[in-house]
């Protein structure tokens, strides 16, 4: 979403919010068109080339830099295609906002355009022709968007919820709580049963959490491309003595493309010297640089300290020795409590001298800061120890750590607010004394996430099982 009128999340609201009629149109008023009526227009649409357009799914907004949309589904020519979605007045604007040589566009299945021209023709960085279709708005459309001009995040459905008693929204919630985690163990257990190990699933499960919502993606990418014994043996086979460590933090950071170039700092230099010689050695490909997002990251928390933290942590353990001692103490500590301060700790990362102030390759914070400290310890602790030991306990079989794994998620305590969870105490959660029970645990949590991904993000409030519309459907 590099254009000058850029959707940020206060263009997408203040610029929906404006009175369309009599202005100029906006990028955000064609994306919004899009979203709110792509699938309505599925079989009318066309792309410059005469293919037949059905929308399955318009994708998912995308409020930081990028594509408009993402994961999109969609039959173009009747093939079933997967990916992005652009966002344009004019096809050209594609190449005066750079997106043809930019990296994060690659995945950009179709172009929805405005306004057509003679020459409209649309490449990506790999010289890939992406599908243009054209999607003007109507009188019809004016009307519309004056009447009802919102995104999903901006629907106040808390008149839907107000009646409702905050025992049984409490009960609902933790039950989509233990929905979510559950689906979490099954999707492991279907890895493990594909013949990877513990050890391999606690390896990327680590990663693809040290993401956050941004780079989620980015880091299950990177822990796809070599598995956790290749990283192990290529190591063993190029250390000798102590260097270890920095091998496989020079494997690490070259294999994910954020060894930067044109750096002059020592640490890149050196990691740089290593990785083009394990490069070489084992004809590894790296992802691009570009693939990474830092767009609104505070930098404590920029990919190259998660991928430093994720170095540290391997050099550091065993993971499938690490899942079997956590399996053993969960059965050994006498107090909850006392286990998960412990489980905690162990998944801390604080820096060496050079990452404890570093946030990228010559650049030093003011202050240091753990690579992954104790928020991202407990969401790791939560969404990937705890569901890798349901699913030991599962395969053992093992009662007794069943019953203390399902004990420790119900009373494992709120992980880090964030801007999901808040939308859903704001719009969906009744503002009464007992809303703190909303807050008072991780399960509850996971439900308030699972509401919004499977509800409020697609703006279906009527289905929404909180709603009185939902009930009264259920009911008859």
């Amino acid at each position: 979403m590099q254009y000058s009128n850029r959707v940020t999340p206060s263009k997408f609201i203040s610029g929906v919010n404006r009175k369309y009629m009599g202005e100029r149109l906006k990028e955000n008023d064609l994306a919004l068109r899009w979203f709110r009526y792509g699938k309505s227009l599925s079989g009318k649409l066309t792309t410059s080339s005469g293919d037949k357009v059905v929308v399955i799914e318009p994708g998912v907004p995308n409020r930081d830099s990028g594509p408009d949309f993402q994961n999109a589904m969609l039959l173009i020519g009747g093939v079933a295609i997967k990916g992005d979605i652009e966002i344009h007045l004019n096809a050209r604007s594609w190449y005066d906002h750079h997106h043809h040589s930019d990296g994060a566009y690659t995945n950009v299945i179709l172009h929805v355009v405005a306004f057509k021209s003679a020459d409209d023709v649309t490449l990506s960085k790999d010289d890939k022709e992406i599908p243009i279709v054209y999607l003007p708005l109507s009188a019809d459309w004016d009307a519309r968007i004056n009447r009802k001009p919102k995104w999903p995040w901006e629907d106040d459905c808390y008149h839907e919820m107000s009646e409702l008693n905050p025992g049984e929204i409490y009960l609902l919630l933790v039950r989509l709580g233990r929905e979510r985690l559950n689906q979490k163990r099954k999707k492991f257990k279907l890895q493990l049963e594909s013949g990877n190990s513990y050890g391999e699933l606690f390896y990327r499960g680590f990663a693809r959490a040290l993401g956050y919502s941004k780079n989620t993606s980015q880091f299950s990418c990177f822990s796809s491309l070599l598995r956790l014994s290749e990283i192990r043996r290529i190591i063993s086979e190029v250390s000798k003595g102590n260097d270890a460590g920095i091998n496989l933090e020079s494997l690490l950071f070259g294999l994910s493309g954020l060894l930067e170039t044109g750096v002059t700092d020592s640490r890149m230099r050196l990691l740089s010297k290593n990785w083009k010689k394990i490069k070489r050695r084992y004809s590894l490909k790296p992802m691009q640089a570009g693939e990474w997002k830092y767009f609104r990251l505070r930098p404590q928390n920029f990919p190259t300290r998660r991928m430093a933290g994720l170095s540290e942590f391997l050099n550091r353990y065993d993971l499938d020795r690490f899942i079997h001692l956590t399996a053993y103490a969960v059965k050994k500590f006498r107090t909850i409590e006392k286990f998960i301060v412990a489980l905690e700790n162990s998944l801390r990362v604080e820096g060496d001298e050079y990452w404890s102030r570093a946030s990228k390759f010559g650049n030093q914070m003011s202050r240091s800061s753990a690579l992954i400290g104790k928020s991202r310890a407990r969401a790791i602790a939560l969404n990937v120890v705890l569901p890798l030991l349901g699913v030991l306990a599962e395969e053992e079989p093992d009662r007794l750590l069943a019953a203390k794994v399902d004990r420790i998620l119900f009373l494992y305590p709120p992980e880090e607010d964030n801007s999901v969870l808040r939308h859903v105490r704001r719009f969906a959660l009744p503002c009464s004394p007992e809303h703190m029970m909303f807050s008072s645990s991780a399960i509850v949590q996971q439900g308030m996430l699972e509401l919004y991904e499977r509800w409020c993000s697609k703006a279906e409030v009527s289905n929404c099982p909180l709603s009185i519309s939902s009930r009264i459907q259920s009911i008859g």
